[in-house]
Order: C-alpha cells, then structure tokens, then sequence
C-alpha cells in the first residue's frame, strides 16, 4: 500500500522520488518509510474544502508532487494559494 494508495515511486538512491496519491474510495491515507536518504512520509485526508496532503521529504531529495483533481479551482501550499 505505500506504493500505491500513499503515491510513493522511489528514483534512483531515493535523491528524486515521486508522490501522487490515489485518493479513490479512501477517506485517509498514511504511508512512510526510513531510505538511505532520511525518512520519506505521505498522507492525505479528505476535509470539508477537499483533500488536506502532507508530504516530508529528506533535506537533500526532491520530491515531485502529483494531485489528480476534479474541478478544483484553487491549491494552496503552507496556507499560501499557488494555483
């Protein structure tokens, strides 16, 4: 389940990794795990506005956050609106 429903996909040595998780019929989803590189961890929890995600990457990876939305019209990131 970390690879799926949390959206983890490791890259090479865990520098670079990807996460998209599948919401799908999951009110809350929670997915971690120790790398090589420090600890990696996902969640996502459907509230009242739309889908709360919380993401912790090492200090030397990168991360690529993917969200499969529906009609959503803003995103907001640290509490600042960047879409």
């Amino acid at each position: 389940m970390v690879s799926y429903e949390g959206g983890l996909k490791r890259g090479l040595g865990f520098s670079k990794f990807q996460v998209m998780p599948q919401t799908g019929g999951f009110n809350y989803v929670k997915a971690s795990f120790e790398s090589v590189k420090g600890a990696i961890k996902s969640s996502f929890e459907k509230i009242s506005k739309g889908i709360e995600v919380k993401d912790t990457v090492p200090p030397t990876s990168n991360a690529l956050v993917k969200m499969l939305f529906k009609g959503e019209k803003q995103i907001t990131l640290n509490g600042e609106i960047c879409w």
